[in-house]
């Protein structure tokens, strides 16, 4: 698959994770398949320098999910590629950091979650994010990784209607060139809501919000924000 198209995600498999308890008869092993599609706006701060930065695109998201009782399991992959017109998120190295802009800037997601149901709506779940941007204009990179705790639930609100929410929290550690340049936090939070078109369907609709805090080493911080909306499918085996 195209990288621009399979690159990231986030600490939400929330639409897979909803899908397999709305409405439908539970078996002893589900099996979810989803995509998505997140339009998305990115906006961030380059805090040392006093600039700011935003761009638009439309984020593709695929995910797995295997759930046994009350235990699941997921994988998330999301990314698209974000054209910065003017300034960009500044590059930055061990000891020192260079100012970008006009340029391109392919960015996605990883997520291996793993989660309990401790009530029937409500589970807990653990999550490594791994988190990639690349510059198009001289191929510099930076990776982002770090494990991360979150909890959804899930509520009915109709015969085919539900309500859903996720929310996590991740450290992480900022790494380019192989070296380590700082560390960082973020969280994530869905709201939505599931229609239950058929036993095996699910359409989702809702919004995404992410936050991230970045302290490097050479002495500069940023925040990235990006809040987009949610429309996707899942089917249930």
């Amino acid at each position: 698959m195209n990288k621009k198209n399979l690159i990231t995600i986030t600490l939400l498999t929330t639409g897979l994770i909803i899908s397999a308890h709305s409405y439908a008869e539970e078996s002893p092993l589900d099996v979810t398949f989803g995509v998505n599609l997140q339009p998305t706006t990115w906006e961030g701060d380059n805090k040392t320098t006093g600039t700011s930065f935003d761009s638009d695109a439309t984020q593709l998201q695929l995910n797995l999910r295997i759930r046994k009782g009350s235990f699941y399991t997921g994988l998330s992959f999301q990314g698209a590629s974000f054209d910065f017109d003017g300034t960009a998120p500044e590059k930055v190295y061990k000891n020192f950091r260079l100012p970008s802009s006009n340029t391109t800037v392919e960015r996605g997601e990883f997520d291996l979650v793993f989660g309990y149901y401790f009530w029937k709506q409500v589970s807990f779940f653990a999550d490594f994010k791994r988190i990639t941007n690349d510059w198009s204009d001289d191929g510099y990179s930076t990776r982002y990784s770090g494990l991360g705790l979150g909890v959804t639930g899930w509520h009915p609100v109709s015969q085919k209607w539900v309500f859903f929410g996720s929310l996590g929290f991740v450290g992480l550690e900022i790494e380019t060139g192989g070296e380590n340049i700082g560390d960082g936090d973020g969280g994530t939070l869905v709201l939505g809501f599931l229609y239950q078109a058929t036993n095996h369907s699910q359409f989702t609709i809702g919004l995404k919000s992410q936050q991230q805090n970045y302290t490097f080493d050479e002495g500069s911080e940023q925040k990235h924000s990006l809040v987009g909306l949610v429309l996707g499918y899942s089917y249930t085996l």
